[in-house]
């Protein structure tokens, strides 16, 4: 069996012994030749909240706040607004408190804004008149049939209206939608999201 070194260099970092045992564990198995891989994927919804978010270390929710105000993302903010590349965050939750913080460093705008978090987009929109946005499409009307989805797209119409703005899945489609609901969420989007059809 081969250690792999970085793991094992990182398991003397922890000082509870679960903690070395836990990273230890893994600097064991991480041989590649005798680990059997496979996909996997990790994704985290913010938009329900489940209680006090407890900080550690530096990050208080998203990794955003933290990369933002760090030297090198400053740096590659202030090259990017050079160019005119406009930068588009990725964010989780309600993002309402963060915005102003996001604009001051350099952030163009955010995605997705999450229905379900409570974020009000026009609110949004009349707040902060150039934020670029996407997202809103409140992702738990993609199982109660079209006349919820087409209600949902209607909340949405003035914030479209307003420019700067793609409606879209709040998050993730939820795995409870089946593929002919999606397939209707779609056929909505595209009717609502052609030209001259609002």
């Amino acid at each position: 069996m081969n250690l792999h070194p970085v793991l094992l260099a990182g398991a003397w970092r922890f000082k509870k012994p679960v903690g070395l045992f836990l990273a230890m564990a893994i600097a064991c198995c991480a041989d590649a030749e005798s680990v059997n891989t496979f996909p996997v994927t990790i994704t985290v919804d913010a938009s329900r909240p489940l209680g006090e978010l407890k900080p550690i270390w530096r990050f208080f929710g998203a990794e955003t706040p933290n990369y933002a105000y760090m030297k090198d993302w400053q740096k590659l903010l202030g090259e990017l607004g050079e160019s005119d590349v406009p930068v588009i965050v990725d964010t989780d939750g309600d993002v309402t408190l963060m915005v102003p913080w996001l604009l001051e460093a350099g952030v163009k705008g955010v995605l997705p804004l999450e229905r379900q978090a409570g974020v009000d987009g026009m609110k949004l929109r009349q707040q902060f008149p150039r934020l670029r946005m996407a997202g809103h499409f409140d992702k738990m009307t993609m199982n109660r049939g079209e006349p919820a989805m087409r209600a949902e797209f209607e909340r949405l119409v003035p914030l479209m209206k307003s420019g700067g703005f793609i409606p879209s899945v709040d998050h993730q489609t939820p795995p409870g939608v089946a593929l002919d609901e999606y397939r209707c969420y779609l056929r909505l989007l595209q009717e609502y999201t052609q030209p001259g059809q609002m």
